[in-house]
C-alpha cells in the first residue's frame, strides 16, 4: 500500500490508514470525476477441497455513478459512428489506449452499469498502475451505457469476449443481458411491424449463450442484428425492380421504398415486383432466388404478392416461372 497515500493525493481522495484496534484496513475514498470511488483490500477465500482453505488478499476498487450519465467523450463518439463492431473495436470502446490496458485483474460491471469494479490478486501498490485502472473504470462506466443503446450492433463484437478468458468476460457477458433486456422491451411486441432501414428486413429475436448470464434473447434486425435504425411497415410499401437501365439500387418517394435487384442482387421483406426492363436470364434468376428462399414469413407471403411486368421481351415460359413464384402476375403496356 505504499503508493495509496501519493495515489490518493493526486487525485484528491482520501486516504485512511490501516487501525488496528478497530479491526479497519486501509483504503482510499472520495469522488472522482463526478463519480463515487473507493480502493480498498478484502480476504477471500480460495476455491479448494481443502477443510480450512488459506485466504487470499486482493486489490479491490470500485467507482459508482451518483449521478446521470449524458455525456460522451470525443473519441466515443467517433466511434459509435460506426456500423460494423468488431471485438477489437468494442475492446477498444471500453478500454481505450490500443484496447488493451496492461492489468492483472477482472472487471465486473453491477446494478446495470452502474457500479464498475476491479479486482486483482494480492496488494497493489503502486500508484502509476493504480491510476491506470482509475482512467480505466472511468471509462468503462460512462461507455457502458452508450454500448447498451448500440444494441443488437455490438453484440457481435461482444460475445467472443463473454466467451473466453478476458479482463472485460463479465463485463460483456453483462452488456449482451443488458442489451437483451433494452432491446426486448423496445422491439418484442412491435418486431412484426419494425424494418431495419438498411437491409429493409424484419425485426426478431437472436439467442446467444455466455458462460456468465447463460441464454440471452435481444432483438434487432433479421439479417444484420442492428436495432437501433428501424422503420415501420405502416409507413412504407417497399417495392422490388427489376431494371436493367438503372444504376440506382435504392431510391424513395414519399411512403415507397423501390430496391432494384439488379444492382443488389439480394432479397429482403418486399411487399410487391414491378418488373420494369429485363431479359429472360435476369428474372430467372430473380425467381430462383426467390424459390430458394428459406425466410417462413416471406415464403408465405409470395403467393398473396403481385408482380407486374412492364418488359414486353420476356417469354412465355419466364412468365410461367413469375406465375409460379407469385400470387398475381399483371402485364401492363411498357
Amino acid at each position: 500500500m505504499l503508493g495509496w497515500p501519493k495515489f490518493a493525493r493526486q487525485n484528491k481522495l482520501t486516504f485512511k490508514p490501516d487501525n488496528f484496534w478497530l479491526m479497519r484496513t486501509a483504503h482510499v475514498t472520495g469522488i472522482y470525476c463526478g463519480y463515487d470511488l473507493r480502493l480498498e483490500t478484502i480476504a477471500r477465500k480460495k476455491e479448494t477441497r481443502d477443510l480450512y482453505p488459506d485466504k487470499h488478499i486482493y486489490t479491490r476498487m470500485i467507482l459508482r455513478v451518483n449521478h446521470s450519465i449524458t455525456s460522451i467523450s470525443s473519441q466515443q463518439k467517433e466511434q459509435a459512428a460506426m456500423r460494423e463492431y468488431d471485438t477489437e473495436r468494442v475492446v477498444n470502446l471500453l478500454m481505450p489506449a490500443g484496447g488493451q490496458q496492461p492489468v492483472k485483474g477482472n472487471y465486473f460491471a453491477y446494478k446495470n452499469g452502474r457500479e464498475i469494479v476491479y479486482e486483482q490478486e494480492h496488494i497493489v501498490g503502486d500508484e502509476k498502475y493504480l491510476q491506470v485502472v482509475l482512467d480505466s473504470l472511468k471509462n468503462l462506466i460512462e461507455v457502458y451505457p452508450q454500448l447498451v443503446k448500440l444494441g443488437g450492433e455490438v453484440t457481435s463484437g461482444l460475445l467472443p469476449i463473454a466467451k473466453k478468458f478476458h479482463p472485460l468476460q463479465q463485463v460483456a457477458a453483462q452488456l449482451l443481458a443488458e442489451i437483451g433486456k433494452d432491446t426486448g422491451k423496445r422491439l418484442k411486441h412491435r418486431r412484426s411491424d419494425l424494418l431495419c432501414s438498411f437491409c429493409l428486413i424484419h425485426c426478431g429475436p437472436h439467442q446467444i449463450i455466455t458462460p456468465w448470464t447463460g441464454s440471452i434473447t435481444f432483438y434487432g434486425c433479421q439479417a444484420c442484428g442492428q436495432s437501433r435504425e428501424l422503420i415501420s411497415t405502416e409507413n412504407y410499401r417497399l417495392i422490388m425492380i427489376l431494371d436493367n437501365t438503372s444504376m440506382t439500387t435504392r431510391s424513395q418517394n414519399k411512403n415507397v421504398i423501390r430496391v432494384n435487384w439488379m444492382n443488389s442482387r439480394r432479397l429482403f421483406d418486399f411487399d410487391e415486383v414491378e418488373i420494369i426492363h429485363a431479359t429472360d436470364k435476369d428474372v430467372e434468376g430473380f425467381a430462383v432466388q426467390v424459390g430458394n428462399d428459406t425466410d417462413p414469413v416471406r415464403r408465405r407471403r409470395y403467393k398473396q404478392m403481385r408482380c407486374m411486368v412492364r418488359s414486353a421481351s420476356l417469354s412465355e415460359n419466364t412468365m410461367r416461372i413469375l406465375r409460379h413464384a407469385f400470387g398475381q402476375v399483371a402485364e401492363l403496356a411498357a
